[in-house]
């Protein structure tokens, strides 16, 4: 009787154990995903702010100077008026 008792004991403490696991690594599992989550939250704190601060830099004379640099000294076959509202301008093909 001696030997079932022992038995059971040591069915006893295993199972505590594999519970005792278990609740460890539920735990460690959490933790993980909460230091995941943290890790987004601030990353998508940092983009928000990093665009934030690129709209605010950019400006009518940003975007004028930016067109300029670019401009390769032919004339746009097509013109959007600036304060008229809806008006395009087709200028005429020179030398096609």
């Amino acid at each position: 009787m001696k030997i079932v008792e022992q038995q059971a004991q040591q069915q006893v403490k295993m199972a505590e154990a594999k519970q005792q696991a278990a609740v460890a690594n539920a735990s460690a599992k959490r933790i993980q995903a909460d230091a995941e989550a943290y890790r987004i939250s601030k990353e998508a704190e940092a983009q928000a702010k990093a665009n934030q601060l690129l709209a605010k830099s950019v400006t009518p004379d940003l975007i004028r100077y930016n067109a300029i640099q670019k401009w390769n000294g032919a004339y746009p076959n097509t013109l959007l008026g600036g304060k008229t509202e809806g008006l395009i301008l087709n200028l005429p093909n020179s030398g096609r």
